[in-house]
């Protein structure tokens, strides 16, 4: 899996999510669809990480807007999910999502490695969404 580059990262998801995101990164977090695309614009970052049990029926309709406009065009856009589905996946891929961050694969690596850091760090660079609660948007 590819290391995220650095950069400010605006998370769509819960306040209880488990979405792990890079350390150190200028995070934003935005937990009601109405709230997306104003932050988006009042944000301007590089990658947006989508909670997939979070979002629901709403991310085909805002995957569909982010890939029609052109000033969303550089934005790297993640998904995290707790099992793959080739069906679904499929779908998202042609819908924009350039990386998928499986929870199935996490707990893999994590069990593959002598130190949970080490593994979470080789993976993401390790935070938890609740960490960055405090910048809720």
């Amino acid at each position: 899996m590819n290391l995220i580059k650095p950069g400010k990262i605006l998370v769509f998801a819960s306040t209880s999510s488990v979405i792990q995101v890079p350390a150190g990164k200028e995070i934003t977090l935005v937990t009601a669809a109405t709230r997306l695309f104003p932050a988006i614009h009042q944000f301007q970052p590089e990658a947006i990480f989508f909670d997939y049990e979070y979002t629901g029926a709403d991310i085909e309709r805002i995957l569909r807007r982010l890939k029609s406009n052109v000033f969303y065009k550089k934005i790297k856009i993640y998904c995290y999910k707790k099992t793959w589905h080739t069906r679904t996946d499929s779908l998202l891929k042609t819908l924009g999502i350039d990386t998928f961050i499986y929870a199935d694969d996490l707990q893999k690596q994590l069990k593959s490695k002598k130190h949970t850091f080490t593994a979470l760090g080789n993976l993401l660079e390790t935070a938890v969404a609740s960490a960055f609660a405090g910048s809720l948007y």
